[in-house]
């Protein structure tokens, strides 16, 4: 009896904490019955225990409820405390009663169950959140059908399962020990949430809240209608558009999807019919043609669509979508990129209304065969995911007169496509075979002379492509690897002149060589992408084609990584240098150690646009210029330049071309080649073994420079200074100096570029335009230029753990930090020649 009691009073208090229940009458004279026996059989003795146990027996008989311990609250409630922050608290309450079952070693299988749209998943996501922070658990989540084995499933891959489901039935039948009932909000709580979703303070007319609060019953207390339904109405404020749409809601559906209730349909249903812009509803239900909970990328949806057009328009176009909560978004993978997946009750709407407009998701072959045999009128086709070995050639025999859209990407074990399978799709625009095992591209893929999009990437079996060149209105085309090759060779041998309107082309090539290739070939033909990204190497990652942030800016880029690009590997073209596109503006060069300078890297000759560099991790480069002869087109137009990781490098620019500028007797400037004139950001880190960074000839070329960072290069001892290579002797560092300062004194002060002022005290160089100076990590950092320099625009100063350098004739604190951020007063006054 005393363990009923406890349990009865742990159930108790746990549904009067959800503030929406109170104990029966019944149930409280029982506690008191309970606890009086109890307390009268602890001070009985022993010849009594027999004639109280009969006792102790009838009230545990009358401890059963039949009817429940509790009833529904009836009357005034405290409405200040049903609040957003009531409902976390609600949800809290469930995750503490989960958590609870899941620390008990006699809990195998626990339900959540509940109405759809109820929040059932949200709360699941906590739950997996929180275990997967964990370090002593291995949390695994899994979409499954209706139809799959509860017993494999646990076999294979967990000792404690949690399934979300609408029915208590489907928890009860599969056998769960704990279930939990996740119920809908109450009336105030479903106010007070649709009030908070509509806008944080905003006054409703007494006739409109009306409505609104109709809206809210419609709605039945579930979050997701309540939150979609708000979202929809945000910006409404004209009171006939609110009594329209609650009619609209009073409408019957006519069809609608089984797992969907027609209350939910409407509700949805509304939201859809209130985006009005046609590109806005036709992107909503493109989505369908991705998996459940997938989360697809927005930029392959935008690319994809062509009704959702250019990438701005696209991301514009979903982010309506997100906000009126048809679409959930976020962010994922290392370079952050930018994802939206549905809700899936909300893809049942999506469905229903793809079916209306002849857009279909496909799960088995048949049902490929009977949409494309049966049903002329199919628009988008998606088989994605699903495994479909191949397509017969039965599938392929009747005419697709309408199909727009064929997406059987991530078919891994499709192998086969029949070689007339798009002869009797006119009009398809958008196709992706990406992630299949195709050996062979069918040769009708030539008569698709609507093709805007095509994506072949990963297919890693396929040896023959046909010729592209019918291909007249391809604007994007996504390849990897050998597909590449093969693809480049044919346009080579073929001439192939017509892909004319490609926009955006992306890539992923093993070596040099099919790089090489497809460069030549743009070449010859006098044609190539307006965008594109290129990727060299036997690792690259793919998901840095998506790195937004890096590449800002830039639309034409080109990345090696852990290859070998001073020559190409074999083949004819084994004595020559990799070959980049003239109009490349981004190159990044990724762990490529067979160069020691840019000149034995790539042939930058005939580049005329690149404006940005990165090299990481190349460890044999020694110079960027190593010789006087190299007046490379990059470092003159060069804008950001950074360099990370390179253990070789000892200087910027090789002695023999600064030695020889600066003992030039008829030169006016020592440094006669504009070499960095145009950088305006410079970064390098942990390049341990350069011990200057600039030389006073180079200072001239800097005058645009902006930001400068300095970090982790523990030989460094000077930014500005004589020597930038190896350590001269002093008389040559002292004929440098001399024939530096001897070359600013006999030059005009008036002449408008000078950079360097004559005074008695030796001279002053300027930095004009820089802004923010970074040094970090710089041990045997003492100064920062040999002479007096002046930054007439800096704005902001970082330094840290450069303990030896001086600023403004003073050591730095203890721990070689300085900070000066947004400081206007920061001029040639405060930084003197010791700095």
């Amino acid at each position: 009896m005393r363990l009923r009691e406890e349990d009865v009073k742990v159930e108790l208090e746990y549904a009067e904490g959800l503030l929406l229940k109170k104990r029966r009458k019944v149930v409280e004279n029982w506690l008191t019955n309970a606890a009086s026996i109890m307390n009268e059989v602890d001070m009985m003795e022993q010849k009594k225990i027999a004639r109280l146990t009969e006792v102790v027996i009838e009230i545990i008989q009358q401890g059963q409820f039949t009817e429940g311990l509790t009833i529904e609250v009836h009357g005034n409630q405290q409405i200040e405390l049903i609040t957003t922050k009531l409902i976390d608290q609600t949800f809290q309450q469930h995750k503490n009663v989960i958590w609870e079952w899941l620390r008990s070693d006699d809990v195998s299988k626990i339900g959540i169950y509940g109405m759809e749209g109820v929040a059932k998943t949200t709360l699941v996501t906590h739950i997996h959140n929180e275990l997967h922070n964990r370090p002593n658990f291995n949390v695994t989540w899994v979409t499954v059908s209706q139809n799959f084995s509860i017993l494999k499933l646990q076999s294979d891959i967990a000792k404690t399962l949690i399934l979300t489901s609408r029915s208590l039935e489907v928890c009860q039948r599969i056998g769960c020990e704990k279930h939990i009932k996740v119920e809908s909000l109450s009336k105030n709580e479903a106010w007070e949430l649709f009030t908070k979703k509509l806008g944080h303070g905003r006054a409703l007319s007494p006739e409109i809240e009306f409505i609104a609060q109709l809206f809210t019953e419609k709605c039945s207390g579930l979050p997701l209608r309540i939150i979609t339904m708000a979202g929809s109405m945000r910006e409404v404020e004209d009171i006939s558009e609110w009594r329209d749409a609650l009619e609209k809601l009073k409408e019957p559906v006519s069809e609608h999807n089984d797992d969907m209730g027609t209350e939910v349909f409407q509700v949805l249903k509304h939201s859809y019919d209130q985006l009005k812009d046609p590109k806005v509803q036709q992107c909503f239900v493109y989505c369908l043609l991705f998996p459940e909970d997938y989360k697809f990328d927005r930029e392959t949806l935008i690319e994809c669509d062509e009704e959702a057009g250019r990438i701005d328009r696209g991301h514009t176009i979903l982010n309506k979508l997100e906000n009126i909560c048809l679409l959930e978004g976020g962010i994922k993978g290392i370079y952050g990129k930018k994802y939206a997946k549905m809700h899936d009750l909300v893809r049942s709407m999506a469905i229903q209304i793809g079916r209306d407009n002849f857009q279909y998701w496909v799960e088995t072959e048949e049902e490929l065969k009977k949409i494309l045999w049966e049903e002329e009128r199919a628009s988008k086709v998606s088989c994605m995911w699903q495994n479909i070995s191949g397509i017969s050639p039965s599938s392929a025999s009747h005419q697709c007169p309408r199909l727009t859209t064929l997406m059987l990407n991530y078919c891994g074990v499709l192998d086969i496509i029949p070689d007339f399978f798009f002869n009797l799709m006119p009009v398809l625009s958008v196709l992706d075979l990406s992630c299949t095992d195709i050996e062979n591209l069918p040769t009708s893929i030539c008569k698709l002379v609507s093709l805007t999009a095509l994506w072949l990437e990963s297919c890693d079996k396929l040896e023959s492509v046909p010729s592209l060149e019918n291909l007249k209105a391809l604007r994007r085309l996504n390849l990897q690897g050998d597909v590449i090759s093969i693809l480049t060779q044919k346009s080579e041998r073929r001439g192939d002149r017509k892909l004319r309107k490609l926009e955006t082309f992306k890539g992923r090539f093993y070596d040099t060589n099919g790089f090489n290739a497809c460069v030549r070939s743009w070449e010859k033909n006098r044609r190539g992408s307006n965008n594109y990204v290129l990727l060299v190497g036997p690792r690259i990652h793919p998901e840095l084609f998506d790195d937004e942030d890096r590449f800002e800016g830039c639309e034409r880029i080109v990345c090696f990584s852990n290859c070998k690009i001073s020559k190409s590997e074999g083949g004819e073209d084994s004595g020559s240098l990799a070959v980049l596109p003239k109009d490349v503006q981004f190159v990044c060069i990724e762990g490529c150690n067979d160069a020691s300078s840019l000149r034995d890297i790539v042939s930058l000759n005939n580049v005329t646009q690149l404006s940005r560099c990165d090299i990481f991790g190349c460890q044999g480069m020694e110079h960027l210029v190593c010789c006087r002869s190299c007046n490379l087109p990059l470092i003159q137009c060069l804008i950001s330049l950074k360099l990370k990781e390179l253990s070789e490098l000892r200087a910027l620019i090789a002695r023999e071309i600064w030695c020889a500028s600066a003992s030039a007797s008829s030169s006016k400037r020592p440094l006669q080649t504009p070499m960095f004139s145009s950088l305006q950001h410079f970064e390098i880190w942990g390049c341990q073994k350069i011990k200057r960074l600039f030389m006073p000839v180079m200072l001239s070329n800097l005058k645009n420079l902006v930001k400068l960072e300095v970090g982790d290069c523990t030989n460094m001892v000077e930014i500005i200074g004589e020597s930038s290579d190896e350590d001269e002797d002093d008389e040559n560092q002292e004929a440098v100096r001399t024939t530096s300062i001897i070359s600013y004194e006999n030059e005009d002060e008036d002449d408008e570029n000078q950079e360097a002022v004559s005074t008695t005290s030796g001279i002053i160089y300027s930095l004009p335009n820089l802004t923010i100076l970074r040094l970090n990590g710089l041990p045997k950092l003492t100064r920062f230029c040999t002479s007096k320099i002046v930054f007439d625009s800096l704005k902001g100063i970082e330094i840290s753990q450069s303990p030896k350098l001086s600023f403004n004739g003073d050591r730095l604190q203890n721990d070689g930090t300085y900070s000066v951020v947004n400081s206007h007063t920061v001029s040639k006054q405060d930084i003197d020649a010791e700095f």
